[in-house]
């Protein structure tokens, strides 16, 4: 099983670290699915969270381990910033299925603006809405593209998310298209998505920084995972830098 196979290299790497994977729910048909974050406590003073999720669409799966190759690179003894909630892989039945939707068919990140959320979608939220969130990154990846492109959610973008974007073209050619998607689109930055995704939801609870990046799935795996995790490092630093 490649959801098993993930789970034990990152216990691994968790176990090294002094970390542990915490169960937050389950997900698939038969709860047969777990689901877990990763929380690495902040400093004392340091009342903030930064929060890493990826693998909600499960066929996008470079996120998920560039969590792992994250990790490696990561010293908890050493880290002096903010409180730091990940989670890795958001949706596993898809993700072991190679499916962008999850066990009952629900694309989860079209649903978290409904009126009511319920399963999955609750599940998810539930585990944000309390945390002092300051800023969230969402690792995606577009199956179809050879380009890399991110999603920032102000009318002015934040430097953060343009320095990401350079992040990105060190790996992959920017997509510099005047629209993607039918969204209005500058230098491989788009702004002001709307729908009913994670990060439009959090727009609404006011998190000051929520940044989405997309990897392009037609590039080799190994440089999108790394892409991924050098973008984490990134939005690291600038937490620890503004965070206080």
């Amino acid at each position: 099983m490649i959801y098993k196979t993930f789970l034990e290299k990152l216990r691994a790497v968790c176990l090294e670290k002094g970390l542990k994977l915490q169960l937050i729910g389950f997900a698939g048909n038969d709860k047969d699915f777990p689901i877990y974050k990763i929380v690495v406590p902040g400093t004392a003073k340091n009342k903030k969270t930064i929060f890493f999720s990826a693998g909600i669409h499960g066929n996008e799966p470079a996120g998920p381990w560039a969590v792992i190759e994250f990790l490696k690179k990561f010293s908890p003894k050493k880290y002096r910033g903010p409180r730091m909630v990940i989670v890795p892989v958001m949706n596993p039945f898809g993700f072991e299925n190679n499916k962008r939707r999850n066990a009952v068919g629900i694309d989860i990140n079209r649903h978290f603006r409904d009126s009511r959320l319920r399963g999955d979608n609750k599940l998810i939220y539930d585990n944000i809405k309390d945390e002092n969130v300051f800023f969230f990154h969402s690792m995606h990846e577009d199956p179809d593209v050879k380009k890399f492109y991110a999603y920032g959610y102000e009318e002015k973008p934040e430097k953060i998310y343009r320095d990401v974007v350079k992040v990105g073209g060190g790996f992959f050619k920017i997509n510099k298209s005047k629209k993607i998607y039918g969204d209005v689109s500058e230098n491989g930055l788009v702004l002001n998505d709307k729908g009913g995704s994670l990060e439009n939801r959090l727009v609404h609870d006011r998190i000051p920084f929520i940044l989405c990046t997309e990897t392009p799935g037609k590039e080799p795996f190994e440089k999108r995972t790394r892409a991924n995790a050098k973008i984490m490092k990134k939005v690291l630093e600038f937490c620890i830098r503004n965070s206080d």
